[in-house]
């Protein structure tokens, strides 16, 4: 499993996830590169308990991934870490990435988020520097949902369609 892969890993190692389709939440707590350089699938099943299909907690990155059905696709509140995440399609998601309550500088680059029953990006209550880039983000509540935030905030090149907040 990825679980175990990350697990086993040491601090810095790089793991290569397979094409294919895996029913199973990530829990990364130690510094690692997680990718998929053909593409996989993480979906979330009525086996399933956890409510993010990445919990970041460590200095990390994830990419090459879609990740579906799942209440958060990237999870880091209440973290202090550094993270990256590129090239990610978050599907049919709560709210496709949330930071909530969390410190630390991250960044989501070259990402497709759609069908997000609440916000695509979230970052209530954070601090750090953040980098948004080359990010599309389509039928959502709230692209980007940002209140109480301290720090520096870098967006270009995102394109935030069919958002409709409401209260």
């Amino acid at each position: 499993s990825i679980q175990r892969a990350v697990d086993n890993a040491d601090v810095g190692e790089r793991i290569r996830i397979n094409a294919g389709t895996y029913a199973q939440h990530v829990n990364v707590y130690k510094e690692v590169t997680i990718y998929a350089p053909n593409g996989a699938t993480i979906t979330n099943t009525s086996e399933i308990s956890a409510e993010s299909a990445f919990r970041l907690d460590a200095d990390a990155e994830v990419s090459g991934l879609t990740l579906t059905d799942w209440t958060w696709g990237i999870g880091s509140g209440g973290s202090s870490s550094d993270w990256t995440v590129s090239d990610l399609t978050i599907v049919n998601s709560y709210q496709a990435i949330t930071a909530y309550e969390s410190e630390g500088n991250w960044k989501v680059e070259d990402t497709i988020i759609r069908d997000a029953r609440r916000d695509g990006i979230e970052i209530q209550l954070s601090s750090g520097d953040l980098t948004i880039r080359n990010t599309t983000i389509t039928n959502v509540s709230d692209g980007i949902n940002a209140g109480r935030f301290s720090g520096e905030v870098r967006i270009s090149s995102v394109k935030i369609e069919d958002a409709s907040w409401h209260s």
